[in-house]
């Protein structure tokens, strides 16, 4: 078994992450602007997908329930990340306060 210097790794994780910050705020508001409704999820995994590929997953692919997965490492430990995208579907739009399919951020 490999050991791992954990301290090591987490400060790598929270580098990594604070450099990423800005595409992942831009990610989630184009992801809060598709309209996921039942059987129209296809733009939306795209998208996935084409995150998964831009920030480096070794393997990115649309599972049989069309959820985007993306795996990092090939040995022993890998990392998967699934994303099921399920509906938003918004009944009555009227009573939000922000439009439901806008990326507002406070």
């Amino acid at each position: 078994m490999q050991n791992y210097d954990l301290e090591k790794l987490a400060q790598q994780i929270e580098q990594t992450a604070e450099a990423l910050f800005p595409d992942m705020v831009k990610f989630l508001a184009d992801i809060v602007r598709i309209r996921t409704y039942t059987g129209e999820e296809a733009p939306a995994v795209e998208r996935t997908l084409e995150e998964l590929r831009a920030i480096g997953c070794d393997k990115v692919w649309m599972d049989s329930a069309g959820n985007a997965l993306g795996q990092i490492g090939t040995g022993k430990p890998v990392l998967l990340y699934d994303a099921p995208l399920d509906p938003n579907e918004t009944p009555d739009e009227k009573e939000w306060l922000y439009p439901p399919l806008e990326a507002v951020i406070k």
